[in-house]
């Protein structure tokens, strides 16, 4: 059976595109609004408000950490990300997504680290860590946390 050509997309302005390649992730139109949903979420967490969409969005800004920490973005905080990693997934299997005592300071610490990584990644180095994390998740090689049933 034949593969689907499926067409690369169209930049209209790839100029704008090329250079915007360059820019720092926290400099452009969406990487404030990453930065505050993973605050977000870890504050709704913590003061007991927590649905899976925060979840999701501390998944998110975990595997984004480990991704361009193999990248060479940040090596020396593998094993605070890894632990950080086992935490969500505890958190997730939880029925009330809660912390207990000694899981706060871990994830805080991630994601102070996700912010100064926003600021310091540019956005050509970020689009290569999501098209690796997507390819991670489509081929099954990453550590997959089901979503309960509610």
């Amino acid at each position: 059976m034949k593969k689907k050509r499926t067409p690369r997309p169209i930049r209209f302005d790839t100029m704008t595109y090329v250079l915007s390649g360059f820019l720092p992730v926290a400099k452009i139109k969406g990487g404030t609004e990453i930065r505050t949903r993973c605050f977000l979420a870890f504050d709704n967490i913590l003061n007991g408000r927590g649905v899976w969409e925060d979840v999701d969005d501390l998944v998110s800004a975990v595997n984004i950490c480990e991704q361009l920490a193999h990248m060479g973005y940040g090596k020396e905080y593998l094993p605070e990300i890894e632990k950080a990693m086992d935490i969500v997934f505890l958190l997730a299997q939880r029925k009330k997504y809660l912390f207990k005592g000694g899981e706060i300071e871990p994830i805080r610490t991630i994601l102070e680290l996700h912010d100064e990584l926003m600021q310091a990644v540019s956005t050509a180095d970020m689009e290569k860590c999501l098209n690796h994390i997507a390819e991670c998740m489509k081929h099954k090689r990453a550590k997959v946390i089901p979503k309960e049933k509610q």
